[in-house]
Formats: structure tokens, sequence, C-alpha cells
């Protein structure tokens, strides 16, 4: 085959890759918006010992809105919506001049036509409440299946979370202590009942992977944390056992959130993260970010600057920021993660644990 003829293939298999790839995001984006569209109408279920109604009203880009009813309470909410393996899940908040206001987190399961998900009041002397409510115009077969009983019916559901307090890592099968093979570790909690709920991490993605090494004084400092657990249930592979796999692990009540790939709130926290770097060291590095969680006006990224005309080329990098949406900045940097933990946190006591945890700041 001609060279001319090699670059020509060349060229035409990477258009078919290209465009396979844009179908394939253009197809879960439409996916995406088809359950977001899916998610607007009104739901009702219990809520503690009353009845609650939620209206799902608007959504425009990432945001949400709409309002909440418990007898003759009623509130308005707002705040962010985002899509997550076709599944969206809402932050929104209560406008807080009423004592019983609070923040609702749930999420829309396109196939039961239920929100699923725990409110969380801002005067800390009263308790979460879980819920999960059906969709109205449901059938009465689909309204009983996705009734809330006892833990909001996990067992029927194909993913949730649950709200707890952290009570250890049970090791793999076969071993006595908590393994430091990635996602080898069981996280366990304990919810307000005082049940246990156990998680298998051997799935785990970015997301949860820094959970996969806790070692001795990690587990120490972090029992009688409180914890919420995205999950999705699925067959274990070592076991061939039903289980449920950590999907992402936050605080109740904490609106710490991954931002979107690709998003405007991510190419933001980037783009300081660079200007920052370039501005001490006078270089202009290419960077790539393998972690960034944000939220509370908080965010933290770790990730490589690549430094072609520099021995060995990449240089590990950890920044912790202040900020929202499209304007970050950040607060301190450095290559070594316990250093700049100890200055964050003398002089910024108050930035959310999930935001450290990442860095593995614990």
């Amino acid at each position: 085959m001609s060279m001319s003829k090699v670059r020509s293939f060349t060229i035409l298999l990477a258009s078919v890759t290209v465009g396979a790839v844009a179908a394939a995001a253009q197809a879960e984006k439409a996916a995406g918006d088809a359950s977001l569209n899916d998610a607007l109408g009104v739901y009702s279920g219990p809520f503690g010992p009353n009845t609650i109604t939620v209206r799902l009203e608007k959504m425009e880009g990432n945001t949400a809105s709409g309002y909440s009813e418990v007898g003759k309470n009623r509130r308005p909410f707002s705040g962010s919506v985002a899509v997550r393996d076709g599944v969206p899940r809402f932050d929104v908040r209560e406008p807080g001049d009423n004592p019983q206001d609070g923040a609702f987190r749930f999420q829309f399961l396109p196939d039961q036509k239920t929100l699923v998900g725990t409110w969380t009041p801002n005067d800390r002397k009263l308790t979460d409440v879980s819920f999960t409510l059906a969709k109205r115009g449901q059938t009465e077969e689909n309204a009983k299946s996705s009734t809330a009983d006892g833990d909001r019916q996990e067992t029927a559901a194909t993913s949730g979370y649950t709200d707890g307090t952290f009570v250890r890592f049970d090791p793999p099968d076969g071993m006595k202590e908590p393994s430091v093979t990635t996602n080898a570790n069981r996280l366990v909690i304990k919810d307000a009942n005082g049940r246990e709920h156990s998680f298998e991490m051997y799935r785990a993605h970015a997301r949860v992977g820094f959970y996969n090494y806790p070692g001795p004084e990690l587990v120490k400092k972090m029992i009688g944390d409180r914890k919420r657990i995205y999950w999705e249930s699925g067959v274990d592979p070592r076991t061939g056992k039903s289980v449920k796999f950590a999907d992402e692990i936050t605080e109740p009540g904490v609106e710490i959130y991954w931002p979107e790939a690709g998003s405007t709130e991510e190419k933001a926290i980037t783009d300081a993260v660079r200007a920052a770097y370039r501005e001490r060291f006078k270089k202009r590095p290419t960077f790539r970010n393998d972690k960034i969680k944000a939220g509370n006006g908080w965010a933290c990224f770790v990730g490589l600057a690549n430094e072609p005309d520099e021995p060995g080329g990449k240089r590990g990098w950890h920044a912790v920021l202040r900020g929202g949406g499209a304007k970050w900045q950040v607060v301190d940097a450095d290559e070594d993660n316990r250093k700049l933990l100890q200055r964050i946190l003398r002089k910024h006591p108050a930035v959310p644990g999930d935001v450290r945890v990442i860095l593995n700041f614990y």
C-alpha cells in the first residue's frame, strides 16, 4: 500500500472514530435530556410521620426549582441538577428564612418514576428525613413497588444513596485486615436506626478510589464521620453475590459534587490552576486534571503539570480554590499535598471535609 493510501486510510479511520465518539456522546446527552424532562412533575409520599408533596416545576441548564409542601407549610426551593449515568441528581435548598427550612438531595429513578433522597434541616437539632416519593399518575402497582419501606426500599432500586455514620472498613474475603490493594475494601456505615450498611469498593472509580487506601490512622480519624454513600447494585465478580457498589462518597448536608467533564466550571477551575502555576513558576506547561471536586464555595484539584523542557517532564500538582461557577481563584497549591494540607488547615479550618479527603486531607 502506498504512503498516500496509508495516510488516507488513517485519516478516514480517525474520522470514523471521532464520529462514533461524538455520536455516543450525543446519544448519552439525549438520554439525559429525556430523563430530565421526565422528572418534571408532582410527587408525594411519606415524610417521617407526615406526607410531603414535591413539585419539580422548572429546569434550565444545570439549575432546577420547585416547591415542597408538608401540611400547610409550602416552601420554594432551587439549586442544581446533574445527570450521572442517565440518572438526574438534584441538590436544592429552601430559602432559609423559616426555622424549618433545609436542603433536599435526591435523584429521579426513571424506570420507577420516583424521587429517592434525603432532606437535611438547617437546624441541626432536627434530624434528617429520608423519603421515596411516587410520581402522580403512576399505576397502583408501580406506586406500591416504589413506596418507602424502612430504608427507602433499597432492595427494589438499582441505585440510590444511604446516609449514616462511618463505622469501619471491612477487609476483603480471606483477609483479616483492610487491604491496600486498589478497590478491595468494604465501607460500613450505620444509619440513624442503628442498622449497618456495607458497600463494596471493588469496582470503585476516581470518585471513591482514594478511600481504597485507608490505613489505620485514616480509619481512626474517619470513625464517627457522617457520610452519604451513593451506590449502584450489581454482582460481585469475586463471589457472584448481589451487592451494593459505592459510586460516590460525600457528606450529608454539604453540597460537594464533581463538576461535569467539559463543563464551564471544570474549565474555569483548571484555567485558574494553570494561571496561578504560570505566575508562580514563569512557565507555561499543559495541564491534565485527574480529580476535581467542588462545593460550598471550595474546590480541590489533583492533576499533572506537563513541562516538556524539564527533566522528567511531569509534575504532580495539587491546589485548593475558592469561588463558584465560572470564577475560581487558587488559595494555595503545592507539589506536596501534605505540606498543602498543613497550610490549608492552619489558615482555612472551615474547608469541607470531602474537599480534603480527595487530597488525602484527613
